[in-house]
């Protein structure tokens, strides 16, 4: 097993584990933020007087717009990279 560490294909095996390892701490953080932002929008309902829930509401859109132009452009920027030039067409 030794060999897979330090052999040859060395770079792919360690990016690939510390992408695996990336991916699982996305996987298990994202379920926890969703959480917490729910924790806060109920606590916030309980409150109604305070108008904090519409703050809240706005300041995660916010959050959420911002990142869908970035996660477009890192899908298309993937596919370019996968289809080479051409789009992947013949």
């Amino acid at each position: 097993a030794i060999a897979f560490w330090r052999g040859e294909h060395r770079l792919v095996a360690w990016v690939l584990t510390l992408v695996l390892i990336a991916l699982t701490l996305a996987q298990v953080s994202i379920p926890v933020m969703l959480n917490h932002w729910s924790q806060q929008i109920f606590d916030a309902l309980e409150q109604r007087p305070t108008g904090q829930e519409v703050r809240i509401l706005l300041r995660d859109a916010q959050r959420a717009l911002t990142r869908v132009p970035v996660l477009a452009e890192s899908r298309q920027h993937a596919r370019l990279e996968e289809g080479g030039a051409t789009g992947g067409r013949a």
